[in-house]
């Protein structure tokens, strides 16, 4: 699944957006998260934690593209995700 979003080079978004986890067990969310927005800058991304969002710092999230605005916090609320889908 992961493959279509980082061998995406058409720069159009296939997925209305996409939502990683920071602790995947075989590579790094963010890390996923820089390739989507290196190849896909325009690719809406979600990042969800285990941590308090402020202790990802500015230079965990400029890489991705993202600000500390859609960063979740696990566990979360439906709702707080619904935000993202409809922003």
């Amino acid at each position: 699944m992961l493959k279509p979003l980082i061998q995406n080079t058409s720069n159009t978004n296939n997925y209305d957006i996409v939502i990683i986890n920071t602790h995947l067990f075989d590579i790094p969310g963010l890390d996923i998260a820089k390739e989507i927005h290196k190849k896909n800058p325009n690719q809406r991304i979600v990042i969800t934690i285990t941590i308090f969002r402020e202790r990802l710092s500015k230079e965990h999230l400029d890489p991705v593209g993202i600000d500390h605005e859609c960063v979740l916090n696990i566990p979360f609320r439906f709702s707080d995700m619904m935000y993202f889908l409809f922003k």
